[in-house]
């Protein structure tokens, strides 16, 4: 399959005095040929006031750079017109190279040009700390929608400037945090059309009052009392959005791009903005732009954790989520905006990030397919020839694997469970899907991805599978599992009955407040496995459960959502159960965590991460047949890997001094990096 590079980049990083308006030039800087380039124009305002081609004007600042910032590494901001514009996008369509007009949806009052939202203050949304930027599912003082303004002034731009389409993204798309937005009269009168609801007469008495004290009256009811029904009523509400600006742009040839997340899986985009990611695109949209940015991320916000593990499992999860539908995984290099570089400040962890998001797979009838179709490079203006032969060389390493199978344990989706998961987390906080293995993934045991429960069902699967909820499966699924021939772990409340299922071990979180069990299927456990077990479960941070409070509400980016606790010990017994099941397939294992892919050419191919961020490490590969080859794929290291024989009586490997079979290989491993090695056996998986 065909994996495109794509770039989301500013105004900057073209030239409007240059003959061909600096496309050569760019094309010369990053040495190859993307698929499209998606430029932000930033604001909203390029929709809204356009007026046509018959005259030349000159655009906003803030739609000739990102927040009209003042210049990037190298040029300052220039005064773009209109039709030079549609010149430079001819000059691109020349390259065939698609351009996207990609927007946001800010309110700035009026600081770079006079704003059409400040003529419109009733679509600016209403919070319980203010009025903030644009919310486009609200209407207009006549009562009209404003998607039906914006779906005809959208046309008209990508149709006179000759765009392939528009991408929608922060502001916009999603839009706003639903713990403090929007909780306006006219947002509370659609939810209460469609729902047919009323609300109590102490709260009614607050419509036609849209200050923050009124917003948060209304917020204290609808988010504590009628949560799920309002969460329920945005997801439709985005989605018939998108039915009506998807027909309006396909039907003159044109595709919509959403970013349609924060940095969220599924759930947590549900939940925190009322977007579900799979009712949308079936709506219509052409594409998300997966912003998966754990680096960039953790270094805006230093007082956070580094959510590496968190955010990479995002990507997975939404491929199952959505399907077969088009998605690209955001690589996050620079911002001159932001001020920001991770190419020139932390380029080992751009380098785990493209490895890690291209690794990720998913599985349908055809086969084995990738997580991403594509990836869309954040920010790509400004940038060197060489930090772009960095950024390319590691993305072909990543695109190069044609992977048939993946050994490491993929996450079991269900629609079902999905569905019921909003209504258990309101009421007990329950771990959801991405919360379990994102902290097993951290915990050492890499996910090679997510797959479809129709897949089980259909009886496709090969792959050992992590279910996690199983209680949640619908009785198709859990029927599907009970004649599954292959290994599989699956987490449920302690009390729930495993009827039909007859696990080869259980074991029960011992410290929670909502305890967990987990339990294995389809191959047998040792003695001295389940003698680590015991210790592992014995095992507990210390720290409260995030989910006996039922006011804490922290959303994605910055911060996850609140749980009920799942103790260490448990989290590391489900890592290890899974690698367990992992070696019994594969017998393969490491010292340091280990994913692992089956190749269409017989070879194997795996990433071992150092658990380590601050030290160069040799880790231990270990296999229970011999190993013919193994050739490093990555960039690093240099030099092959060193074949080492068994541990000797001080407790360290040894070189291979023998002609004999070859089981075990020494390979180094970066700080905070990832090393990729391709290997063929005697015999394989």
């Amino acid at each position: 399959m065909k994996r495109t590079i794509n770039i989301w980049l500013q105004m900057l990083a073209f030239d409007r005095t240059a003959p061909d308006y600096g496309v050569s030039d760019f094309l010369e800087h990053t040495g190859f040929t993307p698929e499209s380039v998606c430029a932000l124009l930033f604001h909203p305002d390029f929709i809204h006031l356009h007026r046509g081609m018959d005259e030349e004007y000159t655009l906003f600042p803030d739609n000739c750079s990102y927040r009209a910032v003042l210049r990037n590494t190298e040029r300052y901001r220039q005064d773009w017109t209109n039709l030079e514009l549609r010149g430079l996008i001819a000059e691109l369509k020349k390259q065939g190279i698609e351009y996207y007009a990609g927007i946001m949806g800010p309110y700035l009052k009026d600081r770079f040009h006079k704003e059409w939202l400040s003529d419109h203050p009733e679509l600016r949304s209403c919070r319980t700390s203010g009025a903030g930027n644009l919310m486009c599912l609200k209407r207009f003082k006549d009562g009209s929608y404003y998607e039906d303004f914006f779906a005809k002034k959208l046309v008209e731009t990508l149709v006179d400037y000759d765009c392939a389409g528009v991408h929608l993204a922060d502001m916009f798309c999603p839009s706003h945090n639903l713990f403090r937005s929007d909780y306006s009269t006219d947002m509370v009168e659609q939810f209460l059309d469609h729902t047919g609801e009323a609300l109590p007469e102490e709260i009614q008495k607050t419509m036609g009052d849209d200050s923050a004290e009124a917003a948060t009256i209304r917020q204290k009811y609808l988010w504590f009392e009628r949560r799920e029904s309002w969460i329920s009523f945005w997801e439709w509400r985005w989605e018939g959005f998108f039915k009506k600006v998807c027909a309006a742009v396909h039907a003159v040839g044109k595709k919509v791009w959403v970013l349609g997340m924060y940095c969220s899986d599924p759930f947590e985009t549900k939940y925190a903005y009322g977007f579900d990611t799979a009712r949308v695109m079936a709506a219509g949209v052409d594409c998300i732009t997966a912003n998966i940015l754990p680096s960039s991320v953790y270094f805006e916000q230093p007082q956070f954790p580094y959510y590496f593990h968190r955010i990479h499992m995002d990507l997975p999860l939404l491929r199952a989520q959505v399907g077969d539908r088009k998605i690209l995984s955001m690589v996050s290099i620079h911002d001159a905006s932001e001020e920001w570089s991770m190419i020139d400040h932390a380029p080992v962890r751009v380098e785990r990030d493209v490895y890690t998001m291209t690794a990720f797979a998913s599985k349908n009838e055809i086969g084995t397919r990738p997580a991403s179709d594509g990836v869309f490079i954040c920010l790509g203006d400004g940038v060197e020839r060489q930090k772009w032969d960095f950024i390319k060389k590691r993305l072909d390493i990543g695109f190069s694997a044609d992977v048939t199978r993946s050994v490491s344990p993929l996450v079991l989706w269900s629609d079902h469970a999905h569905e019921k998961m909003l209504g258990e987390y309101i009421a007990n906080r329950r771990a959801t899907p991405h919360k379990q293995s994102f902290e097993i993934f951290k915990a050492g045991t890499p996910f090679g991805g997510a797959v479809r429960s129709e897949y089980l069902i259909k009886g496709i699967l090969d792959e050992v599978l992590f279910v996690p909820n199983f209680d949640m499966l619908s009785e198709t699924e859990k029927s599907a599992l009970a004649e599954y021939k292959y290994p599989w772990v699956g987490t449920a409340p302690a009390e729930f009955e495993l009827n039909g299922i007859e696990p080869e071990a259980l074991f029960r979180d011992r410290f929670s407040d909502l305890p967990m069990s987990v339990f294995l299927c389809g191959m047998k456990l040792g003695d001295a496995e389940r003698e680590e077990i015991d210790r592992l479960l014995s095992l507990d941070d210390g720290l409260p459960s995030r989910g006996d409070d039922p006011e804490i509400e922290v959303h994605p980016p910055i911060a996850e959502l609140p749980f009920r606790k799942l103790s260490k010990g448990f989290i590391k017994t489900c890592a290890k159960l899974l690698l367990e099941a992992v070696y019994s397939v594969s017998g393969l294992k490491s010292n340091h965590p280990i994913l692992i892919q089956q190749l269409s050419d017989g070879r194997e191919r795996i990433f071992v991460y150092n658990k380590y961020d601050n030290a160069y490490i040799n880790a231990v590969v270990d296999s229970d047949l011999s190993v013919k080859s193994a050739d490093i794929a990555s960039d690093f290291p240099v030099l092959p890997v060193k074949f080492v024989d068994a541990l000797n009586e001080t407790g360290f490997f040894e070189y291979d001094k023998t002609s004999g079979e070859k089981k075990h290989f020494q390979v180094r491993l970066a700080p905070d990096g990832v090393t990729i090695i391709d290997i063929r056996r005697a015999k394989n998986v």
